[in-house]
This record gives C-alpha cells, sequence and structure tokens, in this order.
C-alpha cells in the first residue's frame, strides 16, 4: 500500500484540506473569545467610565452594540466553519475508501493474470497425465491454524492470497464509505484513525476545539 503513504494521494490533498477548514474554525472561534474578552472589560468599567464622564455614553453603547454583533458574526461563522469541517472529513474517509478499492482492484488484476497462466498450465499437466484433473490445494484456515500450532507451515497459492486479500482492501474500502455517512462524531473518530493509517503525526490530527460558549448580558 505505498500509493496511500504518498504526500501526493488524494487522502494527504484530503487531508490538507481538512486542515484549512479546521484552522478557520480555531480562527473564529479565536476572534469570538477574544471580543468576549473585550465586552466583559468594557461592560466591568461602564459605570465608572459613565460616572467620570456622562458624555461617555453615546460611545460606550456604541462600542457594546459593536462587540455583541461582532461575537454574532464570529460565532456564525465558527458554526459555518465547523459544518465545512464534517464535510472535509467525509471527503477524506471517501478518499480514503477511493485508495483502499484501487489496491483491491490492482490485486485482483495480478490474481487474474496468474490465474490464467496457472489454468493453462494445469490444462497441460492434465493433457500430460491423460485428462486427470489436478488443482491446487487450499487449505481452510481450521487446517493452516492447527498445522501452525504442529510446527507444520502450510504453504498457500499465491493467487488465492491476491484474491483474499483483494477481498480484504474491497471490505475495508467499503466500511469507510459507510463511516463516511456517519455522524459528525463518528467521521471524526474515523478520520484519526485515517491519520494513523497515513502515518501523520499525532499533532496533524484534529486541532479543532470545542464551540465557544459566550454568555452576553442584556
Amino acid at each position: 500500500m505505498m500509493g496511500i503513504l504518498n504526500r501526493s494521494t488524494p487522502v494527504e490533498r484530503a487531508l490538507a484540506d481538512l486542515d484549512k477548514a479546521r484552522e478557520t474554525v480555531a480562527r473564529w472561534q479565536t476572534e469570538q473569545s477574544t471580543k468576549a474578552a473585550e465586552l466583559a472589560d468594557l461592560e466591568a468599567r461602564i459605570g465608572d467610565e459613565v460616572l467620570a464622564d456622562e458624555t461617555a455614553v453615546q460611545r460606550l453603547t456604541g462600542d457594546v452594540t459593536r462587540l455583541r454583533a461582532e461575537i454574532d458574526v464570529a460565532a456564525r461563522t465558527a458554526d459555518a466553519a465547523s459544518s465545512r469541517v464534517v464535510d472535509a472529513g467525509r471527503a477524506v474517509l471517501r478518499a480514503y475508501a477511493a485508495e483502499l478499492k484501487g489496491e483491491a482492484d490492482e490485486l485482483r488484476a495480478q490474481a487474474e493474470r496468474r490465474q490464467a497462466k496457472t489454468d493453462k498450465l494445469l490444462a497441460e499437466l492434465s493433457e500430460w497425465e491423460g485428462g486427470a484433473r489436478y488443482v491446487p490445494y487450499v487449505p481452510s484456515p481450521a487446517e493452516v491454524e492447527g498445522a501452525g500450532m504442529a510446527g507444520i507451515r502450510y504453504r498457500t497459492p499465491k493467487t488465492h492470497r491476491l484474491k483474499s486479500e483483494a477481498d480484504g482492501f474491497a471490505h475495508r474500502s467499503a466500511l469507510f464509505e459507510q463511516h463516511a455517512a456517519g455522524t459528525p462524531d463518528q467521521v471524526a473518530q474515523w478520520v484519526a484513525s485515517v491519520t494513523q493509517l497515513v502515518g501523520r503525526p499525532a499533532d496533524m490530527t484534529d486541532k479543532t476545539s470545542a464551540p465557544v460558549t459566550v454568555t452576553v448580558a442584556g
């Protein structure tokens, strides 16, 4: 699966888009927190400023109104950006599912090429042996396990192994497609799994903090 580890893959590009979406959320959440702190500071000193200069009422009223509006805008923008984070996460999972499907398709193609040659060789052997039929022996999982416990090693035909690996990749691809349709929390959980699977550093995963809750009096 070297393709999935390549930084230029669709998965890495989707993860880069996700990083940008998360950074946008964080930026607007910071803006919301900053303006909320400014408002709290202003409201704490409004009374003293008015008592010191009653002509400051209009200016202070305007500042309070502006800050409350800016907090609301920042909160709404952060919420909208959070939705885009979820969409970007779904795109990551679908890109990873596509990578897995590509691996499955390639393994199946290899298996088909090998099977064609195997069929040709078996047909020649059958003709050589007067029509006797020969087939590769594929031990069951139970046989393989039992043989391993007994110190015996079975060699499963390579073509069969390729087909089994292809089925495994296809199954995982279908699972990640299903995960992409999950809830936002489920999407975030599986995106974290993808970042680990592609070998990304831990600090490049979810950088988005919980939504900022600001209570504005009045």
